[in-house]
């Protein structure tokens, strides 16, 4: 342990002078902290390197004159470790998916009264058992999620692309004894930044990438086609597993579709009832009313690092320091963008991350792209948080 904290204590020192010994005590302190409680946690450092030698590679490929500037984004990184996002699947069970439950027995028993949960509580056991959990990625932890929440493990599903006789094994195990199919579909994701992995028209990517065209919907009473919109092509989580489940949601016409993501943008939690909205009354999405997002975790769109990424107010980052990082952003681009792959090139680019959303979040087992590229970018460039591609189309 002493021999670790030397040698963080040697690298430290060695990316104070990169930065001409303008690092206070109190800076120095707050890295080791963060190191020792988050950064450290990162699972895909380079073999035999540790977060202080990821950071003095990361500063030399700064400009001398521009290392302090790329320093200060780290006071705004925002980092979710491993037991956190245990945490967060543990509590989207109890705090929103119990009470989803809930709130359907009140619905549908009328001599119920709108808060009346105790009442309501014991048909919860009858709810659940209607309930599928299924995971839309490895990040869902569906196995702590099981452990910690669901007593029947035939209940929940380590990945949504099932064939279809694993299906039908899902839909009538016991059967007998259960006298109903399943109802409730709940759809796991660890972490959503645009939605687009979730739902998008592939025909009209940019349009739905753009806060402005989203307000537009949302605040619209009656959808109408909208001329600026090509033909849709929708894609994604949702539609193929509408696709792939559609004849076992056919065996309950009141089935539900509940989309869980651990943590979510508020960006993205708008671009998804708005595409809902919009493709559903245009009969796109076929009983699109019975699609819901119940996220455990927004994050608002003030918590970014650059401001041009949305209207809202920042509260992460001071104005000055948000500048400087912007400026950062555009002076490097040009060494990475030759290197940018195709879905990289959708909208503007990942200049500010993916979707502009100008983000400066890091989870302890990926990086998501719409993080400022400057974090991640592993082509032409020494990243800070290697980015591992979960997309490899």
């Amino acid at each position: 342990m002493e021999s670790l904290w030397a040698e963080d204590t040697f690298i430290l020192n060695k990316i104070d002078e990169l930065v001409d010994f303008k690092l206070d005590d109190e800076f120095k302190e707050n890295l080791i902290f963060l190191n020792e409680v988050k950064f450290k946690n990162y699972e895909h450092f380079s073999p035999g390197l540790s977060f202080f030698q990821h950071l003095y590679l990361w500063l030399k490929d700064f400009k001398p004159e521009d290392r302090m500037k790329a320093l200060k984004v780290l006071d705004c990184v925002i980092f979710f470790t491993r037991e956190e996002m245990k945490i967060l699947s543990h509590q989207i069970f109890r705090e929103k998916i119990r009470k989803y439950l809930l709130n359907k027995i009140i619905e549908e028993n009328d001599e119920y009264g709108s808060l009346e949960y105790d009442k309501a509580f014991k048909y919860l056991k009858d709810y659940l058992n209607q309930s599928l959990f299924i995971a839309l990625s490895d990040g869902a932890m569906i196995d702590d999620f099981r452990r910690f929440n669901i007593e029947d493990n035939d209940q929940t599903i380590s990945y949504y692309k099932l064939h279809t006789d694993a299906q039908f094994e899902i839909a009538f195990k016991n059967f007998e004894e259960r006298k109903k199919t399943y109802r409730f579909f709940f759809l796991l994701e660890d972490f959503v930044g645009t939605g687009t992995t979730f739902l998008r028209d592939k025909n009209n990517i940019e349009f739905w990438l753009s806060e402005k065209n989203i307000d537009t919907i949302q605040n619209t009473n009656e959808i109408k086609i909208n001329e600026k919109l090509k033909k849709p092509e929708l894609r994604g989580q949702l539609i193929k597993f509408i696709s792939y489940w559609n004849h076992l949601l056919d065996f309950n016409k009141d089935y539900q579709i509940i989309y869980c993501p651990y943590i979510i943008t508020y960006f993205s939690k708008c671009r998804l009832e708005s595409m809902l909205k919009y493709y559903g009354n245009l009969n796109y999405i076929i009983n699109y009313d019975k699609i819901h997002i119940l996220p455990q975790l927004v994050i608002p769109n003030e918590l970014r690092v650059i401001e041009e990424c949305s209207n809202s107010e920042l509260r992460n980052i001071k104005r000055e320091d948000a500048k400087g990082f912007k400026n950062l952003c555009d002076d490097y681009y040009e060494r990475i963008e030759p290197t940018l792959k195709p879905p990289y090139k959708l909208g503007d680019g990942i200049k500010y991350g993916f979707g502009n959303r100008g983000l400066s979040i890091v989870r302890y087992n990926n990086v998501p792209n719409n993080t400022v590229y400057l974090i991640w970018y592993p082509d032409n460039w020494r990243p800070l948080f290697p980015r591992v591609e979960r997309h490899k189309k």
